[in-house]
């Protein structure tokens, strides 16, 4: 199928959803049809899992907003003393990113950023 195609079909069964109000299935639909025409999905796949949380928790972990701290890579949770490096004694590694990575304590919950070259000031 190409991909004037495949336009012309999701125009249809968003109007289709629109009629039978399907609200919430033409409202996604439209987002696809948005990605299509603008070039922005991958082949014709379009995967989107964003939400206001997901936004917060990635400012966090950049320190733009109530950020989480920083400690050197391997440290132990200041919350319950467990673990030495991420996989031992119930430290965890939770989201990596380029530069560092988010650590999860499954003792006490608490959580930290560690920093590959141990740079602050690379994350802000």
């Amino acid at each position: 199928m190409t991909r004037d195609e495949l336009q012309q079909r999701v125009a249809r069964l968003g109007r289709e959803f629109a009629r039978r109000g399907m609200e919430s299935h033409a409202r996604h639909l439209r987002l696809y049809y948005l990605g299509l025409r603008r070039g922005l999905l991958d082949g014709f796949r379009l995967e989107l899992h964003w939400s206001c949380e997901l936004i917060d928790e990635w400012t966090r972990i950049f320190g733009w907003e109530n950020g989480y701290d920083v400690r050197p890579a391997r440290s132990r949770c200041r919350g319950c003393g467990g673990g030495s490096a991420p996989g031992n004694t119930g430290l965890y590694t939770e989201i990596t990113f380029p530069g560092g990575y988010k650590v999860g304590c499954h003792q006490c919950g608490d959580a930290w950023i560690e920093l590959e070259d141990d740079d602050v000031s690379a994350r802000r």
